[in-house]
């Protein structure tokens, strides 16, 4: 059953071949502002950080993105993706596949993955909301940061259209302004600062209307910090008004769904009509962490690469690999007739699970990967030569089969 399996995979299933053996798609990004990073990693009591200038990010900060990427796009290390640092700037070699696995990529690698939980602007609430937003529709729409008194209470943030409407829609959950051809949502400051930083998992829930959407839950930290941001913000008695927790995501609210009563373990992100796709994008974000600075959304170059052995070493390595595994073959079957065919057949039905699988998750074939599987018939061939040459022995000796 298994056997047949692997035979469908095998027959129905896409092979992807690895940069050596296919060529692929060489991407380079630059970092954004790298100077909140930057603070974050600064070497304590004045102590010099090597390769850090003031023409562009440190070295560290450079492999730690590197790092993070890696665990976000290619954890298990089966696609083969190459992530390097280049300079000041990021390398990475995608194999040639389709476009959407180009757009995937490139998606999960420019965002940020930055997770917030803030409270919306609300004049309904009190004085104090109404001076913020009073301050913050006198700001210029480039600016995004809102200060009163000498401190920051609140940012304009880009929303989600098909949870919030047009900017010329009312929606008693947030205030609205145009930046420009934008529009922005107003969310407020707070001394919790709940972030993606304490969530312990994210998986997928459903909403009340049994529509996708993303369960997560938090740790202990977590729980207690978002256990006093919504104690906080239920409900007034005597007004009966309602506070709206915004849902942030990289600098976008997603939606802002009403506080009755006071949340510590877990909640949900729904809103905007989100599909399964989006769903199942959010949830691997998440589960991968933010990065430790963004890349620009554009790349500064984008080449095709041929196959980095060339197509003569390629040709010649298949040839090698199917007649050495095909001489491997021939030889036991000959050499040990009925038992070295029963060998051969074992051989062949491992090989064909390894190969079911590799191609079931979608891991790239290398060339020294196909090496690899030469290899693993030889070791295999090996031990059948040991076991059958000490049954030979044994018979030799007047021991019955």
């Amino acid at each position: 059953m298994t056997v047949t399996a692997s035979g469908i995979i095998l027959y129905f299933g896409e092979v992807k071949f690895g940069p050596d053996l296919a060529g692929g798609i060489t991407l380079i990004y630059e970092l954004a502002d790298t100077s909140a990073a930057e603070e974050e990693i600064a070497p304590a009591d004045g102590e010099v950080q090597q390769g850090t200038n003031q023409q562009g990010p440190s070295r560290e900060l450079v492999r730690r993105l590197t790092d993070a990427l890696k665990q976000r796009v290619d954890p298990a290390g089966t696609k083969e993706v190459t992530i390097r640092p280049y300079g000041t700037a990021i390398e990475i070699i995608i194999p040639r596949t389709g476009q959407d696995d180009l757009k995937f990529v490139k998606r999960r690698i420019t965002s940020l993955g930055q997770l917030e939980f803030r409270i919306t602007a609300d004049p309904r609430w009190g004085e104090r909301d109404q001076n913020i937003i009073e301050q913050a529709h006198s700001i210029p729409p480039e600016q995004k940061l809102v200060e009163l008194n000498g401190q920051v209470v609140a940012e304009w943030v880009p929303y989600a259209e098909a949870e919030f409407g047009p900017f010329d829609q009312p929606d008693d959950r947030v205030q609205k302004r145009m930046a420009g051809d934008r529009p922005e949502a107003l969310v407020l400051r707070d001394p919790y600062n709940v972030t993606g930083e304490y969530l312990q998992r994210a998986f997928k829930d459903f909403d009340q209307k049994g529509g996708p959407d993303v369960g997560f839950s938090f740790n202990s930290q977590g729980a207690r910090r978002f256990g006093r941001l919504t104690g906080e913000n239920k409900p007034n008695p005597s007004t009966g008004a309602q506070r709206y927790l915004g849902i942030v995501l990289d600098k976008r609210l997603l939606s802002a769904p009403g506080i009755r009563e006071k949340i510590t373990g877990q909640g949900q992100i729904s809103g905007g009509a989100m599909t399964e796709d989006e769903v199942d994008f959010t949830i691997s974000i998440l589960d991968a962490g933010s990065l430790p600075a963004a890349l620009n959304p554009d790349p500064i170059s984008e080449e095709i690469i041929s196959s980095t052995l060339g197509a003569e070493t390629v040709e010649k390595g298949r040839m090698a690999i199917v007649v050495s595994l095909a001489a491997i073959l021939i030889f036991i079957a000959f050499y040990y007739r009925f038992a070295g065919i029963v060998a051969c057949l074992a051989l062949i039905t491992n090989l064909s699970l390894v190969l079911g699988v590799m191609v079931l998750i979608h891991a790239a074939f290398t060339l020294p990967g196909l090496a690899g599987l030469v290899l693993t018939v030889g070791m295999s061939v090996d031990a059948n030569v040991l076991i059958f040459e000490r049954i030979r022995e044994e018979l030799k000796r007047g021991a019955a089969l």
